[in-house]
């Protein structure tokens, strides 16, 4: 039944990571802790694999909607990546090692926490100031997009081995003052290019480390994946039709509980 749960975790990874612009990691490297044990490492190095893969697929529908900026992805692009090789070397720092992982399980959970309580107030008190408009033509300056969105979000994605769209979409609606769809749609273009590298840098890091099978993560992710595929499609399908509140909403609820699930881990240990 081990490949039948994978490919449901990859449904709902796909169809949550693309609705909300996160890419997958909040939602599988919970999931497989939960179902499988707590090897914070591996299910980071498969997890990398697979926002790749939600990513590409929810891109195709936000460029469909005409909701990608490309004047910001050309530099929170780069910026990721470049932030994305830094936080997966910083993951691989000897207090992230053997029995120690359980630190950065638990810095994950507290970092996830910290991104629900943005959104529950963004719901419960929605600013005047951060817009709505999917179509906002807003001139941006590089070195925001670069300083607070580009580069936190791959350096955050790399430590942490997240998508990145916990930073990325808060971010650019409070620093680049875009509206909500347009910064799922450009959170999960640049997720899709750091996650490459991420997913390169994370898995090498896997196989010379930590000394295990180099085709582990890569073993996983293949189950996942054709469900995330289909459900990376229906996500960034839903992000164009349901009210942004709800859209908020769900990702704080989402948020919450991927982040009390990974502190029980670090408590439990």
């Amino acid at each position: 039944m081990g490949f039948v749960i994978l490919i449901l975790i990859g449904l709902i990874t796909g169809v949550v990571g693309a609705l909300l612009g996160l890419g997958g990691s909040i939602i599988l490297i919970p999931a497989l802790n939960q179902v499988f044990g707590a090897h914070q490492h591996l299910h980071q190095a498969c997890a990398m694999i697979l926002n790749f893969v939600v990513v590409t697929a929810a891109v195709y529908g936000h460029r469909k909607a005409g909701v990608l900026r490309s004047d910001i992805l050309k530099s929170t692009i780069p910026a990721a990546i470049c932030g994305v090789i830094v936080g997966v070397e910083l993951s691989e720092m000897r207090l992230f090692e053997g029995e120690q992982q359980r630190f950065l399980t638990a810095l994950f959970g507290v970092f996830l926490l910290c991104a629900a309580g943005f959104n529950l107030q963004r719901v419960v008190r929605p600013s005047a100031a951060v817009g709505d408009e999917a179509s906002s033509t807003t001139a941006v300056p590089l070195w925001k997009a670069i300083l607070f969105v580009g580069a936190p979000t791959g350096l955050l994605s790399g430590l942490l081995g997240v998508g990145g769209g916990i930073i990325a979409v808060p971010a650019q609606q409070i620093f680049l003052r875009i509206g909500l769809r347009q910064a799922i749609g450009n959170s999960a273009a640049t997720i899709c290019g750091l996650s490459l590298v991420g997913a390169l840098a994370k898995n090498y890091h896997w196989w010379a480390n930590h000394g295990e099978d180099l085709f582990a993560p890569l073993a996983i992710a293949l189950w996942v994946v054709p469900g995330a595929v289909l459900g990376g499609l229906i996500g960034s399908k839903l992000t164009h039709v349901l009210p942004t509140r709800w859209i908020g909403g769900s990702l704080a609820v989402v948020l919450v509980i991927a982040g009390v699930r990974q502190i029980s881990y670090w408590w439990a240990n």
